[in-house]
């Protein structure tokens, strides 16, 4: 089956949000994140399962926020 793949370009500072990612997943389960593993995890949880949607949303902007990301960005009034 084939997939359409879009083009979407990316912030400037996506790949460090990504890293404050990997390192939170690091400290959090002391391993690297495999394939199937969501990069914006449940903190609670004691394996690596995905945020609920308003988890996700905290955690974007909090990890956005974090990287020095511009808040006009982040809430979408730029």
């Amino acid at each position: 089956m084939a997939h359409d793949h879009k083009r979407m370009p990316l912030h400037v500072q996506t790949p460090e949000t990504i890293a404050c990612q990997l390192e939170a997943f690091r400290k959090k389960f002391g391993r690297d994140p495999c394939p199937d593993d969501p990069i914006f995890f449940d903190p609670d949880a004691n394996e690596p399962v995905p945020l609920n949607p308003q988890q996700y949303e905290q955690a974007m902007i909090e990890t956005m926020s974090q990287a020095g990301t511009d808040p006009a960005f982040i809430y979408g009034s730029a």
